[in-house]
């Protein structure tokens, strides 16, 4: 099961502690301004608990994987994200604010190269 706790301080600084499962968690911390003003690309993954069930827990590890190796840490902002309410043509993500469903180990390079390929070196 996917909890969440937010924390804002400041109004500028917002914090988000997914709990995956007992073995596994994701953080997702950034200050509002950083979004703004560095203009990086958002991904938002669906951790709802269909979507996470039908595969975005592993899909969550491949894209930080991609973007890890692909240098675009300083380019994109990552973040889990509770249910995008499309269950049904799920598992979901977001990037840059065009909504990808049906995502799955198969597709998802593939995604992220299209999505993404401007910022790529």
């Amino acid at each position: 099961m996917v909890s969440e706790a937010k924390i804002q301080k400041n109004n500028n600084l917002h914090v988000c502690l997914y709990h995956l499962d007992q073995q596994h968690s994701f953080l997702s911390l950034h200050h509002y301004s950083d979004l703004t003003m560095n203009h990086r690309r958002e991904i938002v993954i669906c951790l709802g608990s269909s979507c996470f069930a039908r595969g975005n827990k592993v899909l969550l590890k491949i894209i930080q994987r991609y973007i890890n190796q692909h240098g675009l840490t300083d380019k994109v902002f990552f973040k889990g994200d509770h249910c995008f309410d499309e269950c049904n043509v799920g598992p979901n993500i977001e990037i840059g604010g065009k909504r990808y469903k049906q995502v799955s180990e198969e597709n998802i390079h593939h995604i992220l190269a299209e999505a993404l390929h401007d910022l790529l070196k």
